[in-house]
């Protein structure tokens, strides 16, 4: 599966059409300028440590920072995780 993610399209609908991330903010979420924009252009996806660190600063889900291809069906349902014990 080859997921996106959405902080451009978050950042966009508050009002920020380019986004420089504060020396505070990179340390805050681990990671370098350089990958901080290859995240955001969609050029590198997120590992899951980066996934949660986006979603407490952006202070959404982090369902909500993953858009998955239309035509692929879900990885997994939360019936079928519900229903494996």
């Amino acid at each position: 599966m080859n997921s996106k993610n959405t902080v451009k399209e978050i950042l966009n609908k508050r009002g920020f059409k380019e986004f420089k991330p504060t020396k505070e903010l990179l340390e805050k979420l681990g990671i370098n300028a350089w990958r901080f924009k290859k995240i955001i252009e969609n050029k590198l996806e997120m590992t899951l440590s980066e996934l949660a660190d986006f979603a407490i600063w952006l202070d959404v889900p982090v369902e909500d920072l993953i858009m998955q291809n239309a035509d692929e069906p879900p990885s997994f349902s939360p019936l079928s995780l519900a229903n494996s014990n």
